[in-house]
C-alpha cells in the first residue's frame, strides 16, 4: 500500500455482494517492498528471541516515567517462548540498553517494550533523527540511550522474522505518496 492506504487493515474489508470479509476468500500479504516478493522463505526458523522491557530512563536526556507494565509484558513473552524451548534472553531496567540493541545479530524475534519519541519539527534536516526508542544508557558507553530511527535502520535484522515495538509514539509522521 502507498500513502494513506497503508493505514487500512485488510482484515476489515467487507464484500457486501458476497456477505463476507475479503480476507476469508483471498490470501492477503502485506508487502513493504517489492523485494519481499523475491525473498525465498527459509525452512530454518531461528528460534532465538531477544526481549527488552522497562529500561532505566534515569541517565537519558528525555524524561520518561518507568514502565512496570512493560516489564510484566516482557516477562510474559519470555515465559511463553521459554516453555516452547526458544533460546530467549530478556533484558530489564539497566540491562535494556541501546548498546545491547545495537549488538543484535539476526535473532528470530526482537520485542522492545519501552517509550518511543517523535519530534515533528519541520526544521530537522533528516526525519530519521526525529523519532526512535528510549532505552537505558550505559555509564561508560558513547550511546545516549536514544535509539533513533536512523540507528534502528542500521541494525542487523535482515533475517529476523518478527520485530515488535510496544511503545508509544511509534508509527507517527507525515504520510507521503511513494514512501512504500
Amino acid at each position: 500500500p502507498d500513502g494513506i492506504f497503508h493505514k487500512i487493515n485488510p482484515a476489515i474489508l467487507f464484500d457486501s455482494d458476497r456477505g463476507s470479509f475479503v480476507i476469508d476468500r483471498y490470501d492477503i500479504n502485506h508487502l513493504t517492498s517489492a523485494r519481499d516478493i523475491l525473498r525465498k522463505e527459509s525452512a530454518d526458523l531461528n528460534r532465538s528471541a531477544r526481549i527488552f522491557g522497562n529500561p532505566d530512563f534515569k541517565n537519558v536526556s528525555l524524561t520518561a516515567p518507568q514502565l512496570p507494565g512493560a516489564e510484566r509484558e516482557a516477562e510474559d513473552i519470555y515465559e511463553i517462548l521459554n516453555r516452547r524451548r526458544w533460546d530467549t534472553e530478556v533484558y530489564f531496567f539497566d540491562k535494556a540498553t541501546e548498546s545491547r540493541v545495537k549488538e543484535l545479530d539476526n535473532p528470530g524475534i526482537v520485542h522492545i517494550a519501552t517509550h518511543g519519541y517523535f519530534n515533528d519539527d519541520p526544521e530537522l534536516a533528516n526525519p530519521l533523527y526525529s523519532s526512535g526508542l528510549i532505552l537505558s544508557k550505559n555509564e561508560h558507553s558513547i550511546n545516549d540511550g536514544l535509539l533513533s530511527s536512523y540507528e534502528a535502520m542500521n541494525l542487523i535484522l535482515d533475517r529476523t522474522k518478527l520485530v515488535v515495538l510496544a511503545a508509544c509514539e511509534t508509527g507517527l509522521g507525515k504520510i507521503e505518496n511513494g514512501e512504500g
